[in-house]
This record gives C-alpha cells, sequence and structure tokens, in this order.
C-alpha cells in the first residue's frame, strides 16, 4: 500500500484538519478523473478544484497520479476490514466463515458503494493507465488479504505455522478475485473497442449488478484449478 500521508501530530488539532484537507484533495481529483479521465487530472486543475496550494498536494501525496491511485485505496480497503470472525470458530471452518464476511461486508448498501466506487474509478483511469492501475489494484489487493489474515490468526493464535500460509494464500486469492469479478461484469458490459471516459462512465453496471460477479469469482478460488 502506499504511504501517501506522512506522519502528523494530532495533539493540537492540526491532524483533523489535515485530514479534512487530504479529503478534499482526493474528492477534487476524483471528480476531474471522472469528467475527463487521467489527462483530466492536471496539478493548476486540482489545486483550483481542491481550494489548495501546490505546496499543500504534494506535501499530501508522492504525485498528482498519487491522488487517483489514492482513492482507488480508498474504496477498496473497508470492504476487507474489521471483518469480526467469531472468536469461537472451529479451526476448520475459518476459510468458509472469513469468506462469508467478505460477502456480507459487499453486500451492504456501504460495500456496493465502494464497489461502484471503485469501478467507475478504475475506468476513468483504465484507457490511459491500465498498466499502473491494475498493478495498483493488485499490491493493494494483496495487502488487504494479508491484513484480513492477520486479523483472524490474531484471534487463532493455535493456528500451525502451515494453517497460516495456507490462510493467507486462500484469503489473498480472495481479495484478488473480488478484481476478476469487477472485470467479468464489465467486459460483458463493455465492448472492447469502448475506450472513452464517457463511453465507460454510461456503461457501469448498477450496484446490485456486481455481487453476483464477486460471488463467481469467489466460486472459482474455491474450485481450484479450473477444468478449461
Amino acid at each position: 500500500m502506499r504511504a501517501c500521508l506522512r506522519a502528523e501530530k494530532t495533539g493540537d488539532g492540526r491532524g483533523g484538519r489535515r485530514a479534512s484537507t487530504r479529503r478534499d484533495i482526493l474528492a477534487a481529483a476524483e471528480e476531474l478523473v471522472l469528467e475527463n479521465g487521467l489527462a483530466g487530472l492536471r496539478t493548476k486543475d486540482l489545486v483550483r478544484r481542491s481550494g489548495v496550494s501546490e505546496r499543500t498536494v504534494f506535501n499530501h501525496f508522492d504525485s498528482i497520479e498519487d491522488t487517483a491511485l489514492t482513492r482507488i485505496e480508498e474504496y477498496l480497503t473497508p470492504l476487507f476490514s474489521g471483518l469480526d470472525v467469531p472468536a469461537q470458530t472451529p479451526v476448520a471452518e475459518l476459510p468458509a466463515a472469513v469468506r462469508e464476511r467478505f460477502l456480507a461486508n459487499l453486500d451492504t448498501p456501504s460495500g456496493q458503494q465502494a464497489l461502484q466506487g471503485f469501478l467507475r474509478l478504475a475506468a476513468a483511469l483504465a484507457p490511459e493507465s491500465g498498466e499502473i492501475l491494475t498493478r495498483h489494484v493488485v499490491l493493494t489487493l494483496t495487502s488487504m488479504g494479508a491484513l484480513a489474515s492477520s486479523e483472524v490468526e490474531e484471534q487463532h493464535p493455535e493456528l500451525t505455522l502451515e494453517q497460516r500460509l495456507r490462510l493467507r494464500l486462500y484469503l489473498t486469492d480472495l481479495a484478488l478475485a473480488v478484481a476478476f469479478g469487477l472485470a467479468r461484469v464489465t467486459l460483458h458490459r463493455i465492448p472492447g473497442d469502448v475506450l472513452t471516459v464517457a463511453d465507460f462512465k454510461n456503461r457501469i453496471p448498477a450496484a446490485a449488478e456486481l455481487l453476483p460477479h464477486v460471488e463467481w469469482a469467489f466460486q472459482q478460488v474455491d474450485a481450484g484449478a479450473p477444468s478449461l
């Protein structure tokens, strides 16, 4: 995950103002990308839209592109945090329990909003930054799978090393499967020759259509090696 936000002091209220400024920058960056793709994310426009100085923007983020990638990350991160798998869950049932918690997080108004927000922003970025976007999404989802695994491991210190490794691999696969599920619905809905930001934006599926495709991707993970 990207270390975009510098270390900060919160004792005198500056932390709260800094967080508010960061949110303003990210919101402005997202608006610009949704309007005109990555080409629309220019420093002067971001400064004007967010109401902060250029120096402030780069005090928070390493580059102008980093603002959009960080917003992508913020859509994904809540989907894998706070799984709250019951501590009394038997070890043998942990994979299924975590899988259900993943789906439960996705199948909420906030989860569906996050999925659609991610898909909308990713679609706007993809025509001009597909490789960078893919790399960042994979890195973020891999990190989220590892964090989810750590959360479960803390509740179950009795897990052996082999069990921990298998669980981490499975949860990482589930996290990555989210991207494949969203890619599946997008590719079915959007022809390969449609590359403009407007075309992508107008064809983004409704939130209710997304979850079945994520469930499909989870099923592929559970099935193991595919029969082609």
